[in-house]
């Protein structure tokens, strides 16, 4: 009983943070710095650099549970600005 409990608990806690990043990554905007998206979206679940010769950066957010895809914000050379933003709604 206490495992199933645990485990729902878990998950009801998880869906809140997707559930937050769907409603939050919807006032990120292109041209934002740094600062501001950490201000609404809070502190990324990952970092991501490119592997290519762009030298972009992005955020990785937990997506709403059940959702196909994670939430991407894109950073420019000097991984100042949001150039872009991935995000299957």
């Amino acid at each position: 009983m206490r495992i199933i409990l645990c485990g729902l608990l878990g998950l009801t806690l998880g869906c809140g943070v997707g559930m937050k990043n769907d409603k939050n990554i919807k006032k990120v905007k292109k041209g934002m710095t740094k600062k501001q998206v950490i201000d609404i979206m809070g502190s990324p679940q990952d970092l991501w650099g490119s592997s290519d010769d762009t030298n972009t950066f992005s955020y990785v957010y937990d997506p709403p549970f059940a959702s196909s895809s994670a939430i991407y914000v894109f950073f420019d050379k000097k991984d100042t600005l949001v150039t872009e933003i991935w995000y299957a709604n």
